[in-house]
């Protein structure tokens, strides 16, 4: 048997890898699996934008091994959230027998640095978070010694904001590698703004242009208060389609794979007559006696309005942060309406697994003080190791109800092995991609459930009525968009 390359993961992870690896099966492709390996391999720039579960991550994988054997590219970079970085690229390494020979590396927390200085040849396929990148770049001689010139950005809409650090140290980054690819099933969650990012990182402004600025007066119109947003001009959707639509790869699950259905279901709750009062009168005057300073933007307003619409509220000034405070905050609880329609659910469900959403620390206190303290919950306070055994106990069918934030799990995690079929949202999310990726960990290729109920808990005459509105505008929108890339798609390669 042939010795497997020793993997630079932590402790905890390298056990978990090691009996995975044990239990690895033979990779047989899909064969729209082998198109997206086949236009990875004939273009040193693409995009997957695949839906999640149709195996992007083993696309990649094949596509790594064949370069890296022909020596085209000498050692690929892998950027992706801090979830699919631990629980997803070394777990599909190690579920295929054909990709083993890939040794891997993981640069992340305390260790990062020794980590990368004890790269050896055979760690062909390092793994960072983005969270990363600004150590990366703080220092020329890590680059260097990292000696990757292959780069895969795992969900590329993380680089979607220009104005962010991430983007800018990207922008220098992006040089260093001939090959570039990204990864995706929600390119653009909000607007064609959102494309300038992750196109620039695969053609460096070729197709959009060098700059967002250029991007914007070329594409938009300045509209909103003050000027300060942006709005497509007409027609020019199409144009930025055909710009595009070379450089990617766009397939969409239900024309390749069994998937449930996704009906939606409305839990519409009252607030209580004097909490109703107090929120109309936040909503006209920016004032109330819930709080200990009065509101400074429409923003912290807005933040608080959720809270109420929720059934808590933090009653000092909204920090930086208000949905990950790094302090214990003061909290009011107002009611328990969304909270006793959770558990009314759960008592229908009897049982089945369901997978709620939850947007603020005091949502989870909520929801444990109707449900039970032992409900078990991911999110920034779960520790990689806490999260691997959540995650582990839902798949086997063990746990009735999971709680999570779509930003902490969002992305990358496979929660459907255990045939889940209701995905709840306790907190309407304003990010489509969020939204869109949450029930995405359910409703997926393994799934055996026939549907994905979606249930939508609103708070009557709140902004949870609004929030629902945007997410249906959006989701039209990037519709419209992956429709484009698909049809391009078909028209060049036909259906796989």
């Amino acid at each position: 048997m042939k010795k497997l390359p020793q993997d630079i993961f932590p402790t905890s992870l390298t056990a978990r890898v090691a009996e995975s690896t044990r239990h690895a099966k033979h990779w047989t492709p899909w064969p729209y699996q082998e198109l997206g390996l086949k236009i990875m391999l004939e273009n040193a720039r693409c995009g997957l934008l695949l839906d999640p579960g149709m195996g992007k991550t083993s696309i990649t994988l094949a596509a790594a091994k064949v370069l890296l054997r022909k020596k085209l590219v000498e050692r690929v970079l892998i950027l992706a959230p801090l979830r699919p970085v631990h629980e997803v690229w070394p777990f599909e390494r190690a579920d295929w027998e054909e990709f083993h020979e890939l040794g891997m590396a993981l640069l992340h927390g305390a260790g990062k640095e020794r980590a990368l200085r004890t790269l050896r040849p055979e760690h062909r396929v390092v793994l960072l978070n983005f969270d990363g990148l600004p150590w990366l770049m703080d220092q020329k001689a890590r680059v260097k010694a990292l000696g990757a010139d292959m780069l895969v950005i795992d969900e590329s809409s993380k680089v979607k904001n220009t104005n962010s650090q991430r983007f800018k140290l990207m922008r220098k980054l992006v040089p260093q590698f001939k090959r570039r690819y990204i990864l995706t099933g929600s390119p653009r969650p909000r607007s064609y703004e959102d494309l300038f990012g992750q196109v620039y990182v695969l053609d460096r402004g070729a197709a959009l242009g060098a700059y967002v600025t250029h991007f914007r007066q070329r594409f938009f119109y300045p509209t909103g208060f003050q000027m300060r947003e942006w709005a497509l001009l007409p027609g020019k959707d199409k144009e930025i389609d055909s710009l595009i639509a070379p450089m990617v790869l766009r397939l969409d699950a239900k024309d390749y794979l069994k998937l449930p259905g996704t009906p939606d279901r409305m839990h519409a709750v009252d607030l209580p007559p004097a909490i109703a009062s107090e929120y109309d009168k936040l909503e006209r005057t920016m004032l109330s006696d819930l709080f200990t300073a009065p509101m400074v933007s429409a923003g912290a307003m807005r933040s608080k309005l959720c809270q109420m619409a929720n059934g808590s509220v933090y009653t000092d000034p909204v920090p930086v942060d208000d949905r990950f405070p790094a302090r214990a905050r003061p909290v009011k609880t107002l009611h328990a309406a969304k909270a006793d329609a959770l558990a009314d659910l759960v008592e229908e469900l009897q049982g089945e697994p369901l997978l709620v959403s939850i947007g603020f620390h005091h949502d989870v206190d909520a929801i444990r003080k109707a449900l039970g303290s032992d409900v078990p919950c991911l999110n920034s306070k779960a520790t990689d190791r806490q999260a691997a055994a959540i995650k582990d106990a839902w798949n086997r069918g063990e746990l009735p109800i999971l709680l999570g934030h779509p930003a902490s799990m969002g992305h990358g995690l496979n929660l459907q092995k255990c045939d889940c079929r209701h995905v709840a949202f306790y907190d309407i999310p304003d990010d489509f991609d969020l939204y869109d990726q949450f029930y995405r960990r359910v409703w997926r290729q393994g799934n055996k459930a026939q549907f994905v109920f979606r249930h939508h808990f609103v708070a009557r005459g709140t902004v949870d009525e609004a929030k629902m509105i945007n997410l249906k505008r959006k989701g039209s929108g990037q519709r419209a968009f992956l429709d484009a890339m698909k049809e391009y798609t078909e028209r060049k390669y036909g259906k796989a």
